[in-house]
């Protein structure tokens, strides 16, 4: 019988994945005790994009795989695609990571905010596409260039 180990990519990445582990459960611990005490939850979308800005900060980091990142057919295409899509997707998340963080900080009413902070959000998803399908272009026209 054969001793079970952890799939590589856990192996690599366990101490990342325990601290956002431990970040996330923080964050829910606070937003569970301000609904217990019926205070108003309306910091609940600035924390929310404080969490994805620090994964955003930490998914540069990771390597070529099928579990985390921006995965499309064009990022998977090589190695300077990969690198690439997932550098400009985090420093696109983290700029617009930022703008929702300070807009739905500034605004009281939790409708707008989560309206904000959706939209921004969908936009960040769309940008990060284009930027693998720009990517992946340009990978493709360089290696036509070459032949």
């Amino acid at each position: 019988m054969t001793a079970f180990t952890y799939p590589a990519f856990l192996r690599k990445n366990f101490f990342t994945l325990i601290a956002l582990n431990v970040i996330l459960s923080g964050i829910l611990y606070v937003i569970y005790t301000l609904s217990c005490t019926n205070a108003k939850l309306q910091f609940l979308f600035p924390i929310c994009s404080l969490l994805i800005i620090l994964v955003s900060g930490i998914s540069m980091a990771f390597k070529k795989n099928t579990q985390i990142g921006v995965r499309t057919q064009w990022s998977f295409y090589n190695k300077e695609t990969w690198n690439k899509t997932q550098k400009t997707s985090a420093y696109i998340t983290l700029l617009l990571g930022s703008v929702v963080f300070f807009a739905t900080l500034t605004n009281d009413n939790m409708t707008v905010s989560a309206v904000l902070f959706i939209a921004g959000f969908l936009l960040d998803a769309v940008l990060c596409i284009a930027s693998s399908y720009y990517y992946y272009q340009k990978a493709i026209k360089s290696e036509k260039v070459c032949e």
